[in-house]
């Protein structure tokens, strides 16, 4: 629909007789709420322009709708000297507050906030909703801190959402002594904003103040307790900083509450038992894992530990079990096989006599009898 409306409006000539028609076609078109590609867009906006359409005397939800398009149709940064430049020609035609927010979310960075102020100049100050929509998008500290200025001047403090916004802002700018300072004087507190400031604090490396924030949510402040998400980035924060006790602690957490599920491979055991066997074969081979693969703080046998059974091992020792002897083993994962992982490979190939291909990240690593392609260079 919108396509032949399109259509119809660039074929119509800008003769006084069918600027009625024309009209009509423009404020069906402008009404619709399917974008437009750029390019297809940006010809209809030239086609308008020279028509002198735009300043025809169009229903107001169809020239609010216009901006609603533009936005939706172009990317941000040349959307927003559109949006301008029809708010310079027609400063009347300023959207609704409901039209407001839809052009926000589909701005981003400093262009969502040129706008909101902008509209703000003319009339539109929007709602508490704008101005959350805003901090999402905000990345830079003193453009955070104006917008917090305008929340406490204009009376949302006390709004969740918008508090919430706002310690996230905090949190993308690096500034986690602010996010916190608004978490403390949010009058209630929900899990979501636990979870937010988590992220802050782990995201500024803070992570010990993260992992403290779990004793306070278990303690029920507020009526906020610990979800499956809080669980998620506490343990993430336990492995990052090396916090087994607190992890195991975490966890615990998480299965007496449901969260821990076990979802593992039914074989399991099996898998586990056959990665033993394997790595017994594979140090009589003369395999020795390398210890500096394990980033974590731990001492040497607590690295040993924690490389046995990284995902790598896991699979070949799976795929031993399930696939016959002249069959290559195929693995595939997203990160780039770390030095340990390599070495095991190279050793299991020529111990077991299989060819094992490996897609990491930045290759295909082949490895057969105690070699690898790439040349142990990868």
């Amino acid at each position: 629909m919108a396509s032949h409306l399109t259509r119809a409006l660039l074929s119509s000539p800008p003769s006084s007789a069918a600027a009625a028609a024309t009209a009509s076609a423009a404020a069906a078109l402008l009404s619709s709420t399917s974008p437009l590609p750029a390019a297809r867009f940006l010809q209809l906006h030239a086609h308008l322009l020279r028509t002198g359409l735009l300043l025809l005397p169009l229903a107001p939800t169809a020239a609010s709708a216009f901006l609603s398009l533009a936005a939706a149709s172009l990317p941000s940064h040349r959307a927003l000297p559109v949006l301008l430049h029809h708010l310079a020609l027609a400063p009347e035609t300023l959207p609704s507050t409901f039209r407001l927010n839809a052009i926000l979310r589909s701005l981003r960075g400093p262009d969502a906030l040129r706008f909101l102020r902008r509209a703000r100049e003319l009339g539109r100050r929007g709602n508490a909703f704008s101005l959350s929509i805003v901090l999402g998008h905000c990345r830079a500290l003193a453009h955070a801190r104006q917008l917090h200025a305008n929340v406490v001047a204009e009376g949302h403090s006390p709004d969740a959402l918008l508090a919430t916004s706002l310690v996230s802002s905090y949190a993308a700018c690096g500034d986690g002594d602010s996010a916190r300072k608004v978490f403390d004087e949010m009058p209630v507190r929900d899990t979501i904003a636990w979870n937010v400031l988590i992220t802050c604090y782990t995201r500024n490396r803070r992570t010990k103040d993260a992992l403290k924030l779990f004793d306070a949510m278990r303690g029920g402040e507020n009526g906020a307790e610990p979800d499956d998400v809080t669980c998620i980035l506490l343990l993430q924060a336990c492995t990052s900083l090396g916090a087994l006790d607190f992890g195991e602690k975490v966890w615990e957490y998480a299965v007496d509450h449901g969260y821990g599920a076990d979802a593992s491979h039914p074989r399991k055991a099996e898998i586990y038992e056959k990665l033993d066997e394997i790595n017994k074969h594979l140090r009589i081979a003369g395999y020795v894992p390398n210890v500096s693969s394990e980033l974590h703080d731990l001492d040497s046998e607590g690295k040993e530990c924690a490389l046995a059974y990284h995902s790598e091992k896991l699979a070949i020792a799976f795929a031993l079990l399930v696939t016959p002897q002249h069959r290559p083993i195929r693995l595939a994962k997203n990160l780039r096989v770390c030095v340990d992982c390599h070495n095991f490979t190279k050793v299991f190939s020529g111990v077991y006599h299989r060819l094992v291909i490996v897609r990491d990240r930045t290759r295909f690593h082949h490895f057969k009898e105690f070699q690898c392609s790439c040349n142990d260079y990868w």
